[in-house]
């Protein structure tokens, strides 16, 4: 059977789940695509969703797959992922039974969720008011809470290898510096962290001194041309892939990228990339020294890390992609550098999935790549973020006709085609001498139609029909 990606993704209507299954290798990748509607179904206590903004999906405790949706009406509610394709039944109705779920009370109205993500010790969510929560996996666990400056507009966890799972975050966003927390201690501290006085009063912190659970900030950057302040806006991060120290790629509003090292606190890089408005999306890719970017005129772009060069655009794209979500190669189906992969799926903000094909850095910085591609769209599908859930195997097209084949290898379409020539009858035959019966009919009646046609001709020129007199000349006198 061909192999297909699965990717969760929001639905445009309320308390509903998209499965999109790409395949891997084919030449219309839009064609093939099965999109699959599921329907959450919350228990009598629940609520009802509404429209899904974030998912992310992981493993909690006991290894269990864990898929967890954030709403527009900030609630977290956790299922479990839809059953492949090959295995569904064909009464399934397809819905998906909401195990647990939890109200996230907002700070104010206007908050959004700026990061959603499954850890082994429970889901981590977070709002732009800076108000952090880690959900259990049921609802008779313990909720905590914890708090941030604010406003934040992007947090990400920092992978690690550990069984525990990450245990620092990375966070930034408007007058608030990139910075680094540790998870464990941001949460022992409380909702929100004071420094008490003897007087019971609280104690104003230093300049650059770090809150609690502030492990690591970046440092401000140096006052601009007329002394003043540089502004801090941050609209994007990412982690990039790396052994040993911390990477980090951030995005601002004036269009720049910036490359930090935890070792140090200033910038190793700044990059100049968005045309026109901030970069609202950093994603790394599946390669090293590749890094996905958006800004906010729709130029989606691919830059290499160890020069900041854009080594290709996608020129096709005609809307702003808030969700990239890079594609793993399967086994024994990954790519050399120079060589084209479809490895890329984005959602924009026109409700519209696309596929992208993807071309590896080259090993040398000044290498040159083959542009990317849009090779697929699938639309009506909702605005928010993506999660990619594993690999599914799609049914073979020619099932079907393998099915309708007999025993000897004709099938029933060849054998009622077969009767239908037979039934036929032959309305020209051939001049030889052993033509059958229906021929000798068809050249008698053929021989009646000329004689036909002959008597008419002669009818014609025998006089009976007179031709057209002539029109008499004048004489010139």
């Amino acid at each position: 059977m061909p192999r297909a990606y699965t990717v969760l993704a929001p639905a445009l209507a309320a308390n509903a789940l998209l499965d999109v299954s790409v395949p891997v290798a084919a030449q219309a990748p839009s064609e093939a695509t099965i999109v699959r509607h599921y329907d959450l179904k919350p228990d009598a206590e629940q609520s009802p969703l509404g429209q899904i903004k974030r998912i992310a999906v992981g493993r909690g405790d006991a290894d269990a797959q864990i898929v967890a949706l954030a709403d527009d009406t900030h609630r977290i509610s956790l299922t479990s992922l839809p059953t492949p394709i090959p295995e569904e039944p064909e009464d399934d109705a397809r819905e998906l039974q909401i195990h647990a779920q939890f109200r996230v009370k907002p700070a104010r109205k206007s908050d959004r969720w700026i990061g959603l993500e499954v850890l082994p010790t429970g889901v981590l969510s977070s709002l732009s008011s800076g108000q952090l929560t880690l959900h259990p996996f049921s609802s008779s666990g313990t909720t905590y809470t914890a708090s941030v400056p604010s406003p934040l507009a992007c947090l990400r966890t920092i992978p690690s290898t550990s069984s525990t799972g990450p245990s620092q975050m990375a966070l930034a966003g408007k007058d608030v510096e990139l910075s680094v927390w540790d998870i464990e201690r941001t949460f022992a501290a409380g909702a929100k962290p004071k420094d008490d006085g003897s007087d019971g009063k609280s104690k104003k912190r230093k300049k650059g001194e770090l809150e609690q659970g502030e492990i690591w900030r970046a440092k401000h950057l140096p006052n601009n041309n007329l002394s003043l302040q540089t502004p801090i806006n941050y609209l994007s991060l990412c982690i990039l892939p790396t052994s040993g120290s911390t990477l980090i790629a951030a995005g601002t509003k004036s269009g720049h990228v910036r490359k930090y090292d935890t070792r140090q606190r200033k910038y190793v890089a700044d990059w100049k990339v968005a045309r026109e408005g901030g970069v609202v999306t950093l994603e790394a890719g599946m390669h090293d020294n590749e890094l996905f970017f958006v800004d906010a005129s729709s130029h989606f772009g691919v830059l290499d890390t160890r020069t900041g060069r854009t080594l290709y655009t996608y020129s096709k794209q005609t809307a702003t992609a808030y969700s990239v979500l890079p594609l793993p190669s399967t086994a024994g189906g990954g790519s050399t550098s120079g060589q084209q992969r479809v490895g890329m799926l984005s959602l924009s903000s026109d409700a519209t999935v696309r596929l992208h094909t993807v071309t590896p850095p080259p090993k040398e910085a000044k290498g040159n790549v083959v542009k990317g591609e849009i090779v697929g769209m699938v639309g009506g599908v909702g605005i928010g973020t993506m999660a990619f859930s594993g690999f599914t195997d799609l049914p073979h097209p020619d099932n079907e006709e393998e099915e309708a084949d007999g025993e000897d290898g004709t099938s029933e379409d060849d054998e009622d085609g077969e009767n239908v020539w037979d039934d036929l009858k032959v309305v020209r035959g051939d001049s030889d001498d052993d033509d059958d019966q229906g021929e000798d009919s068809f050249s008698e009646s053929s021989s009646e139609d000329e004689a036909e046609a002959l008597k008419l001709k002669r009818k014609k020129t025998d006089g009976t029909s007179k031709p057209p007199l002539a029109k008499p000349k004048r004489s010139r006198k």
